[in-house]
């Protein structure tokens, strides 16, 4: 990401990073990565809510990135003219009312993740359930894994041969395993939470065995 962030502002452009499945799986400092704003959701690898997230935009570019839409906190000052001066800080960005049980939600997970469960266990126990994930799999006949197996953490990108992904998590769902299909890439996701055991990895790819051999 830094190599992109570098590449980007070289050409004069300006680099956001969609984050919604790297922040809380990987560790994602924003000024190592060089990007200018970066986008995260809350109820994924964060462990929050539904409809909750982050927006980081650097200080230094928030005279680049203006509101395209005003609410009633994006601005310190305003007339009836359409004048307005925005919030010095990134509360400029927020154009309208938040759930206030959602975010204390989102905000009690985070202090969670943070204190107790802590950040570099979470990283290190989802990179090793997903390897653990990726070399089961690669040894069942008529499966073809295609994440890089040197450039992953904790989402595994497989197909079974002769079975449509669709059809594949159905068959799992049934069994009550649940990953993702992903219609326009044409493959399957496995996302290894820390919280997953390697039991449960193994009823995973036992199933996934025995769809490929029927």
């Amino acid at each position: 990401m830094r190599e992109i962030a570098d590449l980007t502002h070289a050409a004069g452009a300006l680099l956001i990073c969609d984050a919604a499945q790297s922040c809380g799986m990987v560790p994602s400092s924003v000024y190592d990565l060089g990007v200018d704003a970066y986008a995260c959701s809350g109820q994924k690898w964060l462990c929050g809510p539904q409809g909750t997230g982050g927006l980081f935009v650097r200080r230094d570019r928030f005279s680049t990135f203006g509101q395209t839409f005003m609410g009633y906190f994006g601005a310190e000052h305003h007339d009836l003219e359409g004048h307005f001066v925005p919030p010095a800080a990134a509360r400029r960005y927020e154009y309208a009312m938040n759930s206030a049980p959602t975010v204390a939600g989102l905000l009690a997970s985070l202090r969670w993740l943070s204190d107790e469960v802590g950040w570099d266990w979470i990283f290190a126990r989802i990179a090793a359930l997903g390897r653990y994930c990726y070399d089961r799999l690669e040894q069942i006949p008529g499966v073809s894994v295609h994440t890089p197996h040197d450039a992953m953490a904790g989402l595994v990108h497989f197909t079974v041969e002769g079975v449509d992904p669709a059809e594949v998590t159905k068959q799992l769902s049934e069994r009550d395993i649940l990953i993702r299909d992903l219609h326009d890439f044409g493959v399957n996701r496995v996302s290894t939470g820390f919280y997953n055991t390697h039991a449960e990895l193994d009823r995973l790819t036992e199933a996934v065995a025995a769809l490929a051999l029927a």
